[in-house]
This record gives structure tokens, C-alpha cells and sequence, in this order.
């Protein structure tokens, strides 16, 4: 026999959710069991692999096969990757692998990285990577195999691998220097002078990074000129191609300004200006320093006559 309090139970229920008021299912209801499956969820796109380019002694180059890299634990011998015809790993001098700013450099290869595993590889993001590791063997315990599973160098998301097999062509000669004083009088200032001025790291005791060392401009200066005449110096004028900066001798003299001269990798004169108070400011290539150069004097215009009425 039904009980009849159970039975007002179901009734009332059934009534409420009708109404919206609120969906427990009752007794032999089998409402809502289809949708309690969770949804699936949509895995994220891959992200494409960018490419590698390869570069032989700065000469011949090509690009890298990273299509199927797997991760660290999966990862392959860079010899696999590299183009027909190129040379053996016992010929390698140097590898230099970049990745936007970021590199790594791996000399004395034979030495030091005889017997290193050079290997491409992905991380989780499906970046392209290069690393050196130790070779394990497979008599050693586990904790020392997970130990050489990290690598000793390593570059996220390397973009281009250099191989040299010989030594790289000197740079370049550094560019020269060249003070013109007052009265035209040029004098270029060679590699050896400069160098025995002492470098200053400008407006030092003042909070800020990228404050480089370098020759303070006045010094340099004053290989060039008398100091007795650089005491009466009005302006001086530094010159990188069409483009030029601008002092006076008062802030030369003064602490507020300080231009500072330095060579870039590239053995460029570059010219890097700090103030105590503003942004600081640089100019390259610099090749040429005026001082007291003569003023270019404008034709005053003569008002034109007024016509006659």
C-alpha cells in the first residue's frame, strides 16, 4: 500500500519544478542524467615552429629540420640536423647559438665539450632549444642519469646556430677619431693614446642602471688640446655623420652633463650623454669633435622698399 505522506511529497516537487522553483529529481525521475557528462575541453593550438638558420664559417647556410622535436627527454643530436657535406663534430671549433638577444658560445670545443651531447629539443611551449649535456652510461644510478638529464648550457628558443671550423677574420680597424680645433687644425687621436686615459663611470653615486664606463669627452679632449686652451673653450661639437650634439664649455666644466666615449663591439665611437636632470641621450657612429667651430653667419635681409604711390 502507497504511503500517502511520500506520495504528497512527490506531488509537491513535481509542482515546484514545474514552476522553476527548484529541480531535485524524485523517486524514479531520471531527469538531467543525460547532461551530467562534463564537456570536453578543446585542446589549445600548437604553437608553429619557427625556424632555425644555420650558418657554416659565416659563409655557406641553410635551415634546420626542428619539425618533429620532442621534448628535453626525446631530444636529438644537433649532427642529425645539420645539412649534407658538413663537416664532422671532431672538426668544430665554435658554436654560437642566438635567440633574439639571448646567445650562448661553446670555444675550445674539442677540449672542453669532447664528449657532450650537442642536442635540439622543445620545452612545454614548443620552442625550439639548444643544449649541452653530459653523456650517462647506463651503469650509473638513477639520481646521477637525472642529474645529467639537465643541461650544462642551454638556450631557450634558439632562432640561428653558428658552426665555425676555422678561426674568424680579424675585425675591421676600429675607426679613427678625429679633433678639429679652432682655426681648423686637425688632430686624429689613434688607439694607443686614447687608451691611456682611465675610463669613469658617469655621474657615479647617482641611483640608475646602464650607467657604462667610458672616456669622459673632456679628457679626450684634452689629447688634442693645450689645457690652457681647453679652459676657454665655448662650445664643442660632436659629429656622427649628419647628425650632431651639441655643448657648451660650461656644461664640459660642469658636473650636470657628462658626455662619455666608448667603442661598441664593433670598434664604432659611440657617444653616450648623461644628466643629472633629464633623459639620457647617444649618438654613433662619432668620427669627428669640433671645437669652437665657426659660427655660419646669415646675410641680414634688407626690408624690401615700399612701393610708391
Amino acid at each position: 500500500m502507497a504511503n500517502p505522506v511520500i506520495g504528497r511529497v512527490q506531488t509537491l516537487a513535481l509542482t515546484l519544478a514545474v514552476l522553476g522553483v527548484f529541480s531535485v529529481p524524485v523517486a524514479g525521475c531520471s531527469c538531467g542524467r543525460e547532461s551530467a557528462a562534463p564537456a570536453e575541453v578543446t585542446p589549445l593550438p600548437a604553437v608553429p615552429a619557427a625556424a632555425v638558420h644555420f650558418t657554416l664559417d659565416g659563409a655557406s647556410s641553410s635551415e634546420l629540420d626542428t619539425s618533429n622535436l620532442g621534448g628535453r627527454d626525446a631530444r636529438v643530436d644537433l649532427e642529425t640536423r645539420l645539412p649534407a657535406g658538413a663537416p664532422p663534430r671532431a672538426e668544430w671549433r665554435q658554436l654560437t647559438a642566438r635567440g633574439g638577444a639571448r646567445f650562448v658560445e661553446l670555444t675550445s670545443m674539442q677540449r672542453l665539450y669532447p664528449d657532450h651531447q650537442l642536442a635540439l629539443y622543445r620545452d612545454a611551449e614548443g620552442r625550439a632549444c639548444f643544449g649541452a649535456f653530459r653523456r650517462g652510461t647506463p651503469e650509473m644510478p638513477l639520481w646521477m642519469r637525472q642529474k645529467l638529464a639537465e643541461p650544462v648550457i642551454a638556450l631557450v628558443g634558439v632562432e640561428s646556430i653558428e658552426l665555425r671550423t676555422r678561426e674568424r677574420p680579424p675585425a675591421p680597424a676600429a675607426d679613427t677619431l678625429e679633433v678639429v680645433r679652432s682655426g681648423g687644425v686637425a688632430v686624429v687621436l689613434d688607439e694607443a693614446k686614447i687608451q691611456t686615459l682611465s675610463t669613469i663611470k658617469p655621474l657615479a653615486g647617482v641611483p640608475g642602471e646602464g650607467r657604462k664606463r667610458g672616456y669622459a669627452l673632456g679628457a679626450v679632449l684634452g689629447l688634442a688640446v693645450d689645457p690652457k686652451e681647453l679652459l676657454r673653450v665655448r662650445e664643442v661639437v660632436v659629429s656622427a655623420g649628419a647628425e650632431s650634439r651639441r655643448f657648451t664649455g660650461a656644461e664640459l666644466r660642469s658636473d650636470a652633463v657628462v658626455p662619455v666615449l666608448k667603442r661598441n663591439r664593433k670598434g664604432v665611437w659611440k657617444l653616450l650623454v648623461y644628466r643629472r636632470v633629464g633623459a639620457s641621450d647617444e649618438l654613433s657612429p662619432v668620427r669627428r669633435i669640433e671645437i669652437d667651430p665657426p659660427r655660419v653667419t646669415v646675410p641680414a635681409v634688407p626690408p624690401s622698399a615700399s612701393p610708391q604711390r
